[in-house]
């Protein structure tokens, strides 16, 4: 038996906004689910009856195509353990100094791990004005420079120290991750807490 399974990088062009809308409603749908589905009839029909899709196949050969899932022998299953447990742990992955922290739109820390509160206060408020430059009057600062994978950070150059910030798009909802140090997307980390977010913020 095989599973249709979200990639780390399935998660960023997610997260980023990245997909087109057939590939965005079927990656929702994956979210959606406590565990990936089995590659079978039954999925498919339930996906097809679930979403707006027309042709189920085309999409998901789209989406093997870009990376964005894959098929796996190995189910995965969300986490679900209690999001003010889960979340400055999983935060801790994402930066190669263990240091990160969750912010909202409106500059409110969510949750952050490893860095001092005078600073969270300061990053928090960064964060936020940051997201909100990127996007300004709906105009995505990264497409009209081409930048097809793009991140904000500020580089200290005599210290060598780096902070990254991640725009975090889910329905509606605008999230930032700030990192201090680089931010690290390999194995499954940042897509376990991309389908985290989603299941605990999305209006899906």
């Amino acid at each position: 038996m095989q599973y249709i399974c979200l990639t780390s990088i399935g998660a960023y062009l997610f997260a980023s906004g990245s997909l087109e809308k057939e590939q965005l409603e079927l990656v929702q749908w994956l979210l959606s689910k406590e565990t990936s589905p089995a590659y079978a009839n039954s999925t498919l029909k339930a996906l097809s009856s679930d979403t707006s899709l027309d042709d189920v196949m085309s999409v998901l050969r789209t989406l093997a195509k870009r990376k964005v899932i894959e098929l796996s022998s190995d189910v995965q299953t969300c986490p679900d353990a209690p999001m003010q447990d889960i979340l400055p742990q999983m935060l801790s992955v994402l930066s190669d100094s263990g240091k990160a922290m969750l912010v909202d739109s409106q500059g409110l820390s969510i949750a952050s791990v490893g860095i001092d509160a005078e600073r969270i206060q300061a990053l928090s408020a960064l964060a936020s004005k940051l997201a909100a430059s990127l996007y300004h009057g709906d105009s995505d600062v990264f497409d009209l420079l081409d930048i097809k994978y793009g991140l904000t950070c500020l580089y200290d150059i005599k210290e060598k120290r780096i902070f990254t910030f991640i725009p975090i798009f889910l329905g509606t909802r605008r999230l930032v991750v700030v990192t201090e140090g680089k931010a690290v997307f390999s194995g499954n980390n940042f897509k376990d807490f991309i389908w985290v977010l989603w299941n605990r913020y999305s209006e899906f």
